[in-house]
């Protein structure tokens, strides 16, 4: 869930009263100063991931060959 938060920070920009707000409405309860200490430590590790992810979007895992 707190991965959840920081990625939902990250990726739509959303500040961090509107995320404690989003997650309040779903009975889910945290503060904005957790929101941003749980992006301090965690925004690096999902920056790396995305990014390790994206890079492997790109590879085939097996040569594609022409048709024709």
């Amino acid at each position: 869930m707190i991965a959840l938060v920081v990625l939902w920070r990250l990726r739509y920009r959303l500040t961090l009263r509107d995320l404690a707000e989003m997650f309040l409405v779903r009975g889910i309860v945290f503060s904005h100063e957790a929101v941003r200490d749980w992006e301090a430590k965690l925004a690096p590790v999902l920056a790396d991931e995305l990014r390790k992810r994206r890079a492997r979007q790109g590879r085939s895992p097996q040569p594609t060959m022409a048709r024709g």
